[in-house]
């Protein structure tokens, strides 16, 4: 029941921001639900019609309750995207950034050994290009609610604030 009230919770602060679809499913995995965020900014000369300079980021949010993280499941997570990098990843003159972000939510505290994995072992980079053309990363979020704590790798750092907030919420509802 925890769980299901924490995923109400998440899923009610990122609707405003991304297209939530529930359940979902690619390749071999399932997830509860899935998240797509687009964004376009551009800079313009005068007017609108002058525009001079455009880019676009894309997240791509996959969220899955787990009774325990493993390793293991980090390994799949991690191949999972090398498999999917592409197909996600809408490359073209405006594409800066695509973001493919795996959150995993557990009862059950995170071990050093799996910190210590997600730290060192999930900073997954594929720049297009050699970067003219942006690239895609790939973000590891562990939410603990329990215990009130977020793991995170390199690249799901700046996020780490936004969902400690959320448990905050869930805590608070």
């Amino acid at each position: 029941m925890t769980q299901e009230k924490f995923k109400s919770t998440l899923m009610q602060t990122l609707q405003n921001n991304y297209d939530i679809e529930e359940p979902y499913s690619i390749k071999n995995f399932d997830f509860e639900f899935y998240g797509q965020f687009f964004q376009r900014n551009a800079k313009y000369l005068a007017s609108k019609k002058l525009e001079y300079y455009s880019y676009a980021t894309y997240d791509h949010l996959f969220y899955k309750s787990v009774e325990e993280v493993s390793t293991d499941l980090l390994k799949d997570l991690y191949s999972l995207t090398e498999e999917i990098v592409d197909f996600y990843s809408k490359v073209d003159d405006e594409h800066m950034e695509t973001s493919i972000t795996f959150i995993l939510h557990t009862d059950h505290p995170v071990s050093q050994e799996v910190e210590k994995y997600v730290k060192k072992k999930m900073n997954y980079i594929k720049s297009f290009s050699f970067g003219l053309n942006g690239w895609t990363k790939l973000k590891i979020i562990i939410l603990v609610p329990t215990s009130n704590e977020v793991v995170t790798n390199k690249f799901g750092n700046r996020d780490k604030d936004v969902f400690k907030k959320i448990i905050t919420k869930y805590h608070n509802s």
